[in-house]
């Protein structure tokens, strides 16, 4: 409990003495923004001015519903994925309309890392945690990593695995290559070089 003191202020003076008081008042937290109104017991907001907000964007692209997680554009900046929490990417060409210029469908969670190839043949989106990055410039090796701790590299021209890298016992969350590099992130406070040729 905290102590209260009770009494009466009549032009910068004491009126009629102080008492004090023990009684529980209730701790009160103030949040910044926040002005506790003692009179009414109650918390009232302060008001602050919105800045406007100047749009200096070329385009502007609103088709996903909910949080967009990804973005990417093609080497020739003529294309834009995006991929977000709704479980759609879309592909976009930057030189023309803000239309979406394709919608992909089938993905079972959140759309959460996008990206073109070197030459701007292929794209790939890819959901959940699974991180996927083009290896180096070869424009048909695109090297993943996932929640089961293993490096992929699939040759996309065939749609098939063509090696399997291991080394982690957990959760992949993050991947980077670097020429024949690959530098893992995992779950357990574990980061590894891996190289692959």
């Amino acid at each position: 409990y905290q102590r209260r003191v009770r009494g009466m202020m009549v032009d910068g003076h004491e009126e009629g003495g102080m008492e004090e008081e023990e009684d529980e008042i209730p701790d009160v937290e103030v949040v910044p923004g926040m002005i506790p109104d003692e009179r009414a017991g109650v918390e009232m907001e302060e008001e602050e001015e919105e800045e406007d907000v100047v749009d200096m964007a070329e385009l502007t692209f609103n088709q996903h519903k909910g949080s967009v997680f990804c973005v990417a554009v093609s080497k020739s900046e003529k294309f834009l994925i995006t991929g977000g929490e709704d479980d759609f990417a879309y592909i976009y060409d930057i030189t023309g309309s803000e239309a979406p210029y394709q919608k992909i469908e089938g993905h079972k969670d959140s759309v959460t890392h996008v990206g073109f190839s070197s030459t701007d043949k292929y794209y790939f989106t890819a959901d959940g945690v699974v991180k996927s990055v083009w290896a180096g410039d070869a424009d048909n090796h695109l090297v993943t990593c996932c929640l089961d701790g293993v490096i992929r590299v699939w040759d996309v021209d065939q749609n098939v695995v063509v090696a399997e890298v291991t080394g982690h016992t957990a959760q992949l969350l993050d991947m980077r290559i670097s020429q024949n590099l690959v530098v893992t992130a995992a779950d357990d406070g574990v980061a590894k070089v891996f190289r692959i040729s």
